[in-house]
């Protein structure tokens, strides 16, 4: 079975819009706001949270704060970003991790207690060992 592909990664098939409704849509984590999918799956979803941890985009609005932290301030902008991929999907989230000690794997792991009987309910299944 062939599943045909609009790989939106590539700069020489972003100019046109995928043909189909059978075609799966490939896009960077920038690019997904605005975007709903039946399934959703978030790819080296921590490389993505490092990322945005490392190049974090602070205002100068924000800086001038006089309880301004620096660091808060980079774990607020990477998590802000972790959450819109994360509202993408409609049916189905598959988040993939590659490194067994970050964050954002124990994040997922671990849901409060205020979530974990909605997650129940929804049939949440960690496939982590």
């Amino acid at each position: 079975m062939v599943h045909l592909t609009w790989d939106a990664t590539r700069k020489d098939i972003r100019d046109s819009f995928p043909t189909s409704l059978e075609e799966f849509r490939v896009v960077q984590y920038e690019s997904c706001r605005g975007l709903e999918g039946w399934v959703v799956a978030c790819f080296a979803f921590d490389k993505f949270y490092e990322h945005k941890l490392e190049h974090a985009d602070k205002s100068s609005e924000v800086e001038q704060d006089l309880f301004f932290d620096p660091d808060q301030a980079k774990i607020d902008y990477a998590n802000h970003w972790l959450m819109i991929p994360l509202t993408r999907a409609i049916d189905t989230l598959v988040i993939h991790i590659e490194n067994k000690g970050s964050k954002v794997l124990r994040f997922c792991q671990k849901p409060s207690k205020c979530i974990q009987k909605r997650l129940k309910s929804l049939n949440f299944r960690s496939f982590c060992s």
